[in-house]
């Protein structure tokens, strides 16, 4: 199997697990068919995924947060120099 051929074939994976349309379980056991066992790092990242999605979620539910990224949006590029402590 080619490179593409795996790399399509995990993708799609992937974005079903994220959808809710394949379990983590069943998710795991096809990473580690179609990969070996080295695939530990790639099972993970649907639980990272998923960890990132629920916390911009919060974020964006935020009135502190959604403040901050309005002020952020504000500030020049280079301020951030002026931010360093002083001798």
């Amino acid at each position: 199997m080619s490179f593409e051929e795996l790399h399509g074939q995990f993708m799609s994976m992937l974005l079903r697990v994220m959808k809710g349309q394949l379990e983590s379980s069943v998710y795991e056991d096809q990473c580690r068919s179609l990969l070996g066992t080295g695939s530990y790092e790639l099972f993970t990242l649907d639980k990272l995924s998923a960890k990132i999605v629920k916390h911009m979620q919060l974020m964006l539910q935020d009135d502190t947060t959604t403040k901050l990224w309005e002020l952020y949006k504000c500030v020049p590029c280079g301020v951030v120099d002026t931010l360093e402590p002083q001798p």
